[in-house]
């Protein structure tokens, strides 16, 4: 029934169904993946998550399927942690993320030295992993006075063209 219903997109049913069938038999790995697509398609991603991550413990490494439940797991994750991010930004109402705090999430470093020794833009390339990183970056893009804010209390980033003088030649 699951599957019926996911094929004509009723997934409130599908994900009822579903689950009945996980109560019924929990070793049933179509149920969990049934299951997994209709939360998922629901926006419930932990259940979706968790769906997928039961999925995939019964399904054995080298079933051609494992990659395919562990590619779902990791989208539903990466849903979680956007809607996190998304809920972060809520809360800071579009202001400017604190930055007091910006040199301690490098250890004491200004940012600009750090990414000197990371290794250049490899090294943000690794340091735009960081979810606090990310949901900054989000922020600065739908905000452009907030890059002006950040650049002024950072003190400009080397290379950069850094204006905070009106050039008055007094």
């Amino acid at each position: 029934m699951a599957a019926a219903y996911s094929y004509i997109k009723d997934y409130k049913n599908a994900a009822k169904h579903a689950k009945k069938a996980t109560e019924l038999d929990g070793s049933y790995v179509k149920a969990w993946v049934r299951l997994g697509l209709a939360e998922f398609e629901l926006k419930n991603y932990s259940e979706a998550h968790d769906a997928y991550e039961e999925a995939v413990r019964l399904t054995p490494a080298s079933d051609n399927n494992w990659e395919v439940y562990m590619n779902k797991k990791d989208m539903c994750k990466q849903k979680m942690d956007e809607m996190e991010l998304d809920d972060n930004n809520d809360n800071n109402n579009g202001a400017m993320p604190d930055l007091g705090n910006l040199a301690g999430m490098f250890g004491g470093q200004n940012p600009a030295d750090l990414l000197k020794g990371m290794g250049g833009m490899d090294g943000l390339s690794n340091l735009m992993k960081n979810p606090m990183m990310q949901e900054m970056a989000k922020n600065l893009m739908k905000n452009p006075d907030m890059m002006k804010n950040m650049m002024n209390q950072m003190g400009g980033m080397p290379g950069g063209n850094n204006n905070n003088n009106n050039n008055n030649n007094d």
